[in-house]
């Protein structure tokens, strides 16, 4: 798994975490509340960690080359004829 999607995972966990926060808070479950706010602050914290960690990184290369584009082959895929 990239860091990538590790990140974005962390990410839903935290801001699921900050909903629950958000609707006990109101309702006098503090417990929960404080608890869950807590791990969401961790979880945005390590999401932005590994997030900015791969900032500057070189996406992979897919593999065959690359993209092809039609207009840069001819018939059965020979390159066209000038």
């Amino acid at each position: 798994m990239s860091d990538n999607k590790l990140a974005l995972i962390l990410f839903y966990i935290g801001f699921a975490a900050m909903l629950v926060s958000m609707v006990t808070g109101p309702f006098g479950i503090t417990d929960l509340s404080l608890i869950s706010g807590a791990a969401a602050c961790i979880f945005a914290l390590a999401s932005l960690y590994l997030a900015f960690q791969n900032f500057d990184a070189v996406p992979h290369a897919e593999p065959g080359g690359g993209a092809k584009h039609k207009a840069d082959t001819g018939p059965a895929g020979r390159p066209p004829s000038i």
